[in-house]
């Protein structure tokens, strides 16, 4: 296969900072979204739901009550109330929460401890695992939404919708799954970003490939290049042209050491 020399050069530069901030959005998100992981997915990979991440969502969930109980105390004692009552009255289904995370937690590396091993190449090891049947059985006026969908708004509206009337209620618990939820649909839309830009990118350089000869040999317009174009100074001869335009395409084997 070959590749575009002015497409990697040129073109492809110009969308990292988007792909910056698309990663950087999958890394903050990845820190709240194990949380739903636990409870929504099954059989996933070990490098996506490892027991370290785990570890520190559980620790984070036991302690954090714990800290905001006492700095609200310290601060508004009268009216946030003292000792155990107001405390366990806000937090108790926090508590509730974080326990059958713990539990479905361990179920999830469980699961993976009996996967085939990622190292004889038997499990991707990122992979985000299987999503709950029930999923694949809904239809919204007669229109069954499709995997993407599913993945970025109707899996964490489940944790939005429960974390709406757990935060009415006036448990503190609401706040945190409606993060959660946020968080995991914004993790699987940057996830989808990255995905489609890189098989566009994948086709623009094929087109780019495909047309150097009209658009920069024979300086065709756009509309006849299927819209590829290039922003250069040209040489004033066709031959010169085609001459040059040789060397624009290199071979996939190629490309590491020419890129």
């Amino acid at each position: 296969m070959k590749k575009s020399l002015y497409f990697h050069a040129v073109v492809q530069p110009q969308s990292k900072l988007k792909r910056q901030i698309l990663n950087f959005v999958i890394v903050i998100a990845s820190c709240f979204r194990i949380i739903p992981d636990a409870f929504l997915r099954r059989n996933m990979g070990e490098r996506h739901f490892a027991i370290l991440p785990a570890f520190f969502a559980a620790v984070f969930m036991l302690v954090f009550p714990y800290v905001v109980h006492s700095a609200f105390t310290f601060l508004y004692a009268p009216s946030f109330g003292q000792g155990g009552t107001g405390f366990w009255h806000k937090f108790a289904t926090w508590y509730v929460f974080t326990f059958l995370f713990i539990y479905e937690a361990i179920r999830r590396l469980m699961e993976i401890r009996r996967e085939p091993s990622v190292y004889d190449f038997g499990r991707y090891s990122r992979s985000t695992g299987q999503m709950h049947p029930l999923f694949r059985k809904i239809t919204i006026g007669g229109f069954k939404p499709d995997k993407r969908m599913i993945e970025t708004f109707i899996e964490p509206a489940v944790f939005l919708i429960a974390g709406l009337l757990l935060k009415f209620m006036g448990q503190p618990v609401g706040m945190l799954l409606i993060i959660c939820s946020i968080l995991y649909s914004f993790s699987y839309l940057a996830a989808y970003a990255i995905g489609d830009d890189f098989v566009l990118d994948v086709i623009d350089d094929g087109m780019m490939v495909d047309e150097t000869e009209e658009a920069f040999v024979y300086d065709e317009d756009s509309d006849k290049t299927r819209g590829v174009e290039f922003h250069a100074r040209k040489p004033s001869r066709v031959d010169l042209r085609r001459r040059l335009a040789a060397s624009f395409n290199i071979r996939n084997d190629d490309a590491a050491q020419a890129i």
